[in-house]
């Protein structure tokens, strides 16, 4: 016993470290930098309330402007299929008729087509009134060819002429043609895409 008391008295004491107990910093236990979020992620919270104001204005001008091209799938309205005899709109027409390259009557109503510019019925000048009359022409064939649907926007919008805004479209061969595409294929239109118009004169 003698030889063990200096032994004992040579023993190192164990204390307590200072932070033993302590609840480690999420950021440690989770692997995360104690410096905070990268810079991607800051970067994000900056601008995440600017980019959504961007992502609502573009879909505000997609809203707006209805008449400057066809609205895409989730704003489609339910089709109306159409089909029967087309005459242009005149003397002795009948209830389905072509006034120019981009307006039909269906009955009492007045729909704008969609996706194109072209020539008036009321011409400013001779070289408008027979734009207006050719494309009417290949509107009027392509009416009559087969039966084709008008697909009107969810909100049903209407231009300031009161027309109805909606895309004439029909399948062809499994392939969607719009009555747009083929007017300006022929060279009686022009694609409308929300810019200035040009004149016809």
């Amino acid at each position: 016993m003698g030889d063990l008391l200096p032994f004992r008295k040579r023993r190192k004491t164990w204390t307590r470290p200072e932070d033993y107990g302590r609840v480690l910093p999420t950021s440690t236990w989770r692997g995360e930098s104690r410096r905070g979020p990268g810079r991607l992620a800051r970067l994000w919270r900056a601008s995440r309330w600017w980019l959504a104001l961007i992502a609502l204005a573009g879909l505000w001008v997609l809203w707006r402007d209805a008449a400057r091209f066809d609205p895409p799938a989730f704003l489609e309205g339910q089709p109306v299929k159409v089909e029967g005899d087309w005459t242009l709109c005149g003397a002795g027409r009948g209830p389905l008729c072509v006034v120019d390259g981009d307006t039909l009557k269906v009955g009492e109503r007045r729909v704008r087509i969609v996706g194109l510019d072209a020539p008036e019925a009321e011409a400013r000048c001779t070289a408008e009134a027979e734009g207006a009359k050719r494309a009417g022409a290949v509107l009027l064939r392509w009416v009559n060819a087969a039966p084709f649907e008008l697909v009107p926007r969810l909100d049903s919008p209407t231009d300031k002429w009161g027309r109805e805004l909606m895309t004439a479209r029909r399948t062809v061969r499994g392939r969607s043609e719009t009555a747009a595409e083929v007017l300006i294929e022929a060279g009686v239109a022009r694609p409308y895409t929300g810019d200035a118009r040009l004149g016809w004169c």
